[in-house]
């Protein structure tokens, strides 16, 4: 859903979840979890990114949002748009990115057209207490007693109409400075 004043005003967009929710920045986003009395955040920002990128909600959904707290009307968000997905548009030079759910789990995308450098995505994890890639290939992220994973990279081109993988994984090094 769209920031219409229901969040801090740095978050363009928000997304929830069971146990989750996620805000959208212009190169970052936050996931807040909790579960039982217990919350942490992870911040996912991206490094080298462009500063002000084209961010646009595609695919508006029936179901709208409302905000009604407090006893004074103009305070309430009500009738908030909900969409399919959000997508920055040259997040790094011809490299998309694409939020949107899939069964009930958010995901990303990161779309790299042919003349992109791929090396040019850097992802920034901070609020973690441990990360780790598991034997699965997956990045595995405790924060507060929680766990949020990352699935193994999925990547494909598209060449002649058909799909063919591309092997793709996470490497972990350590923050500069």
């Amino acid at each position: 859903e769209k920031n219409v004043g229901q969040a801090d005003a740095d978050f363009r967009y928000l997304a929830r979840g069971k146990g989750y929710s996620m805000m959208l920045a212009d190169a970052r986003a936050v996931v807040a979890l909790q579960d039982h009395g217990r919350s942490a955040a992870i911040e996912m920002a991206f490094v080298g990114a462009v500063r002000n990128p084209e961010i646009t909600a595609e695919g508006e959904l029936e179901g709208k949002a409302n905000y009604i707290t407090g006893s004074d009307p103009s305070q309430w968000r009500t009738d908030i748009a909900t969409f399919e997905r959000v997508r920055y548009r040259d997040l790094y030079p011809a490299i998309d990115l694409i939020y949107y759910g899939n069964q009930q789990e958010l995901e990303f995308d990161l779309v790299v057209a042919p003349e992109a450098l791929p090396n040019a995505i850097v992802i920034e994890l901070r609020g973690a207490d441990a990360i780790e890639i598991d034997n699965n290939g997956d990045l595995s992220i405790d924060a507060g007693g929680m766990k949020l994973v990352q699935r193994r990279p999925v990547a494909y081109q598209n060449i002649d109409g058909e799909r063919r993988k591309v092997t793709a994984e996470y490497a972990m090094s350590e923050p500069e400075g």
